[in-house]
C-alpha cells in the first residue's frame, strides 16, 4: 500500500516535532543565553573579543580576520531579533490567555444553550399535553351539553305527561277511552 505524499509530509512532521521536543531544555537554554548575551551587548558593546582559548597569549587585538563594524552589526540584530522574541512572546502569552478565556465562554455559553433548548423542549411537550387536555375537555363539555339537552328534553316530556298532556304511546289522555 502506498502513502500518499501528505501522509508522508505529516509523518515527517511528526518526527520533527518529537526530535524538537526531546531537545527543548537544550533549545531553552540556549534562547536564554542568547537572551542575556544580546542584552549584555546591547548594553555595552566591548572592543575586545573573550580569547577562548587557554593556551593561546592574552592580545589585545582581534584576530584579523573579523571585522569588528561586521561584528557590531550582527551584535545589534541579534539584540534586534531577541526583543522582537521578547515582544513576540508577550504577545502569544496574551493571546493564549484570550483564548483560554474565549473557549471557557464558548464552554459556559454551550452549556447555557444546551440547558435552554432542553428546557424549551420540556415547555413544548407541555404545551401540546395541555391543548390535547383542553381539546378532551371541550368534547367532554360537549357531550355534556348534549346529554343535559336531552334530559332537559326527557323532563320537558315528563311534565307535560304529568300535566295531562300526552299518554304512554303518544295518545292523549281521555281521548284513548272515547
Amino acid at each position: 500500500m502506498t502513502t500518499s505524499w501528505q501522509d508522508q509530509y505529516l509523518a515527517a512532521l511528526q518526527i520533527r516535532d518529537r526530535r524538537e521536543q526531546a531537545n527543548k531544555s537544550i533549545y531553552d537554554a540556549y534562547t536564554k543565553l542568547a537572551d542575556h548575551t544580546s542584552t549584555l551587548t546591547s548594553q555595552a558593546v566591548p572592543s575586545v573579543l573573550p580569547n577562548t582559548n587557554p593556551n593561546a597569549t592574552t592580545s589585545a587585538q582581534p584576530p584579523p580576520e573579523i571585522d569588528i563594524t561586521a561584528l557590531t552589526a550582527l551584535r545589534t540584530d541579534l539584540a534586534t531579533a531577541q526583543s522582537t522574541r521578547s515582544t513576540l512572546t508577550s504577545e502569544l502569552a496574551d493571546l493564549t490567555t484570550t483564548l483560554a478565556s474565549l473557549q471557557s465562554t464558548l464552554t459556559s455559553t454551550s452549556t447555557t444553550a444546551n440547558s435552554l433548548a432542553r428546557e424549551k423542549a420540556i415547555l413544548e411537550r407541555k404545551l401540546r399535553d395541555r391543548d390535547e387536555e383542553l381539546k378532551e375537555k371541550g368534547r367532554m363539555l360537549e357531550r355534556v351539553q348534549d346529554e343535559v339537552a336531552a334530559l332537559e328534553m326527557q323532563l320537558n316530556l315528563l311534565e307535560e305527561e304529568k300535566e295531562g298532556g300526552w299518554g304512554k304511546g303518544g295518545v292523549r289522555r281521555g281521548s284513548a277511552g272515547r
